[in-house]
């Protein structure tokens, strides 16, 4: 656990028995606020707790501890604790036994990691560690192991590399259980595997993130604090030199929106491309990346008569994966043009017009197009997320929303980390408002007579209707990959 000088703060909200989460309202200065995890005292007039929390939420002006465990202490009990009360951090006597060398003849029993033992019968002193899966004590004045408990024995324990970097894949180091301490992030390391060049480091400072053995390369790359992130906006390649386990983002094109000539009859929003998304091991190999092409809206040939359907969206293609692209959504001349008032299908159904179902979505991809109830109105097409919405006799069909994906791939892509949103469907009128495509790219359809918009580049958004003019083409799709660093 760390420690703070002068940790002093005091409850934000009143704490019930049994209490999983602790509201700390933040340190003013001098004081420090409370560590990102560790124990705390609670202390109120005649009474005093201590609790132990793995967490901590910003909430602007207070913490929300998590991870809570009351009456971390035997000797006191578990209570109820109201807002004001103080909290502070204190050693206990388990945290000064921690840090206290043990003096004794034979080892301590149930050590925690960390525990320095010096054995009075032969004069060594030994440091208790782990790999993460065995424990053993540590002759930390010659490097020998003088013992472990665990599934097996650790050999070859050498001294401990101090520097201000981490280590890397090439570093070359005297045996399997080397440490390596980086002294400006205080991470430590431990190396398993000492295969020329691709050398292996599990971080056990923190037991989250480790140093990989290997290298990708492809799309766009960036890296954040824990990961990196290849973006590919276009067709390409990712090249793996060795086996990684990654989160994965496939998206297709979406599809355009049917094209409506005249003033009579409303026309139907573009599906949203498919979307994939998971988690998968990669072995080393080269892998190609398909991205999809937007579908285009709907045009005519012979005006005013002829209208046509809007373009199914392409499929993105990765890792043996296959994103559907969206369908394309209808116009109330598509028979004309040789097809149905139906959406097409795709992975997200495009919206119909003039009575019809709007076109199915693939399962697992994305939702159908909204169906028509009226000549009027053009459906919705469907997102990845929910279905276009349905006309009714007096309402046209909206674009169904797509997937946030923000959480794992960040807001620097898609629609603020939203992808597969489905385009707005048409009215018929020519005084019609605006009628938006669904958030993650989804284009709106046309505030009046004029163009609709087009899916956002790289979201596999659905183009939105237009009305007496051009109706809006779908959006281009994208892969991303990310992995642990």
């Amino acid at each position: 656990m760390a420690f703070e000088n002068n940790v002093q703060a005091t409850l934000h909200t009143n704490v019930a028995v049994g209490a999983t989460t602790v509201d700390v309202v933040k340190a003013v200065a001098p004081n420090k606020d409370v560590p990102v995890s560790g124990r705390l005292t609670l202390s109120a007039t005649g009474k005093t707790e201590i609790i132990s929390y793995t967490g901590r939420t910003d909430n602007t002006t207070y913490w929300t501890l998590t991870g809570v465990t009351k009456n971390a202490e035997s000797s006191f009990g578990d209570q109820a604790w109201s807002a004001g009360d103080a909290c502070f951090q204190a050693l206990t006597a388990a945290d000064v036994a921690s840090l206290s060398t043990i003096h004794s003849a034979t080892a301590p029993t149930n050590p925690t990691v960390g525990t320095k033992w010096f054995n009075t019968t032969t004069g060594v002193l030994q440091e208790y560690l782990t790999d993460g899966t065995d424990f053993a004590w540590l002759d930390i004045s010659a490097g020998a192991v003088a013992g472990a408990s665990g599934s097996s024995t650790l050999s070859g324990l050498s001294d401990t590399t101090v520097a201000t970097t981490n280590p890397a894949v090439t570093t070359n180091h005297p045996a399997v259980g080397h440490a390596w301490v980086n002294s400006s992030t205080g991470n430590t390391y431990v190396c398993t595997d000492i295969t020329t060049d691709g050398n292996v480091w599990v971080n056990v400072g923190s037991g989250t993130l480790g140093i990989t053995s290997f290298t990708a390369t492809g799309g766009t790359v960036t890296t954040t604090a824990t990961h990196k992130i290849h973006a590919f906006t276009s067709s390409g390649t990712f090249e793996l030199t060795g086996a990684a386990s990654v989160d994965y983002l496939i998206v297709a094109a979406g599809g355009g929106a049917g094209y409506g000539q005249d003033a009579w009859w409303g026309n139907a929003g573009g599906g949203a491309g498919g979307l994939i998304s998971g988690t998968t091991t990669l072995a080393a190999s080269s892998y190609a990346i398909t991205i999809g092409a937007g579908g285009g809206g709907g045009t005519s040939t012979s005006a005013p008569i002829a209208r046509g359907h809007g373009v199914s969206g392409g499929d993105s293609i990765a890792f043996s994966l296959t994103a559907i692209g969206g369908g394309g959504g209808s116009s109330d001349g598509s028979v004309a043009q040789g097809s149905t008032f139906s959406g097409f299908a795709g992975g997200s159904g495009g919206g119909s017009t003039n009575n019809t179902a709007g076109g199915a979505g693939t399962s697992g991809q994305g939702f159908r197009g909204g169906n028509s109830g009226t000549i009027q109105f053009g459906g919705g097409g469907g997102g990845a997320g929910a279905q276009g919405t349905d006309t009714t006799s007096s309402q046209v069909g909206t674009g169904g929303v797509g997937v946030d994906k923000s959480g794992i791939f960040g807001t620097v892509y898609g629609e603020a980390g939203w992808f597969s949103g489905g385009g707005g469907g048409g009215y018929f009128t020519n005084n019609q408002g605006l009628v938006s495509g669904g958030n993650g790219g989804g284009g709106d359809s046309s505030n009046g007579i004029g163009t609709g918009e087009h899916g956002h580049t790289n979201t596999g958004g659905g183009g939105g209707a237009g009305h007496g003019a051009a109706s809006g083409n779908g959006g281009s799709g994208i892969v991303i990959v990310r992995y642990a660093v």
